[in-house]
């Protein structure tokens, strides 16, 4: 079994059984053991940072501070205040100094989901922080050393926006030196009973406690079901299906109905070869319904932030009545 050692096990850092599994584990712990920047390449859900908190915890820096943020939907202003930080007095709103994630994080680890979106400007300042190993304040004048581990994370050909212009070229070399590729659930198929027995475990606990397993039907639904919205997404069905259950296993009338048919809005889409804005469509709709149209916990199992979900609900004009 290949689950990371040194750790007791828990549902986020338990990774699985399975052959696919098993070069991304040794990674971890090989990355674990150097300092070199980590990418880690994966689709939304597939747990990112996940993997960036075990490289940390089982670094030379795991007992130091771990940082992260999303570059999705930030303004690029916002996004500088949260890395860098600012002086007291640069503009009306900034009353008092704020230290940013870098200086918050010397000595440990910060980790960069979604780097693909961090604008072009942000991106520059950011080259002098990997080749100096300090930065400024916005609005200051002195340099601030720190010693940082960066790992990032996307779910974007990162390749291709160097070629478009739009990710620098520089810093995606000073960043991509260990590349970690998550395979889709839907790709290991061994890991699911492990990952639905830990979330099982996990939200019981929290949720019901009369809830302690999983019956045969509905496992051989989980297994026959294609996860596009990966871990995050059995993560949620599990914690729907302990919410409703009434123990002491998970039946299949607890299971959300789409899984009965082994395939979702999305796959749906697929089939009548929507294009790309459609597929986004009915993910969010589905996403959306999944939570009861419970925002902050959509936004978190789409990986975006809650401003970017609530631009998509206008932008797709999406409405609780249509669930």
């Amino acid at each position: 079994m290949s689950l990371l050692p040194h750790q007791p096990e828990t549902p986020r850092q338990v990774f699985g059984a399975s052959s696919a599994m098993e070069e991304v584990v040794r990674l971890i712990n090989q990355a674990a053991g150097i300092r070199a920047n980590v990418m880690i390449c994966g689709k939304r859900g597939t747990e990112k940072r996940s993997v960036a908190e075990a490289i940390h915890s089982r670094s030379s820096r795991g007992d130091k501070p771990f940082s992260d943020i999303s570059c999705n939907g930030l303004a690029e202003r916002t996004l500088e205040s949260e890395l860098f930080g600012h002086e007291r007095g640069i503009s009306p709103d900034a009353k008092t100094l704020r230290r940013g994630l870098l200086e918050i994080s010397d000595g440990g680890t910060l980790f960069l989901d979604e780097i693909g979106d961090m604008p072009l400007t942000v991106q520059h300042k950011f080259i002098r922080v990997l080749e100096s190993r300090t930065f400024r304040r916005i609005g200051g004048m002195q340099d601030i050393s720190v010693d940082v581990r960066v790992i990032t994370g996307t779910d974007r050909d990162l390749r291709k926006a160097v070629e478009q212009g739009t990710f620098r070229e520089d810093l995606y070399y000073r960043l991509n030196v260990v590349p970690i590729t998550l395979p889709d659930l839907k790709d290991r198929q061994d890991d699911i009973p492990l990952l639905a027995r830990h979330f099982v475990q996990k939200f019981g606990q929290e949720l019901n406690p009369a809830v302690r397993e999983i019956s045969r039907e509905a496992m051989a639904m989980l297994l026959k079901y294609p996860w596009p919205g990966n871990i995050r997404e059995l993560e949620n069905v599990i914690e729907r299906a302990v919410a409703l259950g009434r123990g002491p296993a998970i039946q299949t009338t607890d299971l959300p109905p789409h899984l009965a048919a082994g395939a979702g809005p999305v796959e749906e889409a697929l089939a009548k070869e929507a294009t790309l804005e459609d597929l986004e469509r009915e993910y969010i709709k589905a996403v959306l319904r999944r939570t009861s149209w419970h925002q902050i916990r959509a936004a978190a199992i789409l990986g975006i932030d809650r401003r970017t979900l609530y631009r998509k609900i206008r932008e797709y004009n999406l409405k609780p009545s249509e669930e």
